[in-house]
């Protein structure tokens, strides 16, 4: 995957720098690891959620713009993800999209630490060009791993990050990356995960709000048409 300068593409203030007070502090003073390739066992309990292999808030896209920035070309569409879920989706043109991105908020990393990055691409109307996936840093500079569907293809895709020495919090992003897509064809983004290993087990959503509901106070249902 080639790197992509999207600190020129994408302007204004990252809103999210932070994981929330409760699950950064129950992540970092636990001295076990959180569910390393699938292994039960090793997973960190965090305080307010209980145990998540998952590290993505929100992976089922169910609140908006309360843990993602959303690009208003790249908006939540309900029923359009992989397992009937919601999914981020971009509808073609005939011409190039642009780099339209979708980010979450700020996760937690340890430096030196493999995580692998799961997620479902539906690029069958594309027809030049790729969507992507990937681990970035939280100023969208430097790429730790990304994941491609290729045109008129559609499933699920992984990839090994090592994150880098000094780097504490990354983001997880989507991105239209240029691609063509066939005038009201749809391309679809659903299901991201990020775990701790190299292994890239099945999906489970991260349920930090149908948990509990009060990690982001007034966290609803919003940005889905």
């Amino acid at each position: 995957i080639p790197t992509i300068p999207l600190a020129t593409q994408v302007s204004g203030t990252l809103p999210y720098t932070n994981l929330t007070t409760a699950v950064q502090t129950a992540v970092n003073s636990s001295g076990a690891v959180q569910n390393v390739n699938g292994t039960p066992g090793t997973t960190v309990v965090l305080a307010t959620t209980g145990s998540q292999r998952n590290l993505i808030p929100d992976s089922d896209l169910k609140f908006g713009a309360t843990y993602w920035y959303l690009n208003a070309g790249l908006p939540t569409v309900a029923g359009a993800g992989e397992d009937g879920g919601n999914g981020f989706v971009y509808v073609g043109t005939g011409s190039s999209a642009g780099y339209l991105v979708n980010y979450c908020q700020a996760l937690t990393v340890v430096p030196g630490t493999t995580y692998t990055l799961s997620a479902y691409m539906d690029a069958t109307a594309v027809t030049a060009g790729y969507p992507i996936w990937g681990v970035y840093n939280t100023a969208i500079t430097s790429s730790y791993g990304a994941i491609a569907q290729t045109a008129g293809t559609k499933g699920r895709q992984s990839v090994n990050c090592v994150i880098p020495g000094g780097v504490t919090q990354i983001i997880v992003i989507c991105d239209t990356a240029g691609l063509i897509a066939t005038s009201g064809g749809q391309v679809i983004f659903s299901n991201p995960q990020l775990e701790i290993g190299s292994v890239a087990t099945s999906y489970k959503s991260n349920l930090v709000d149908d948990t509990t509901g009060t990690i982001k106070h007034g966290a609803m249902s919003t940005g889905v048409q």
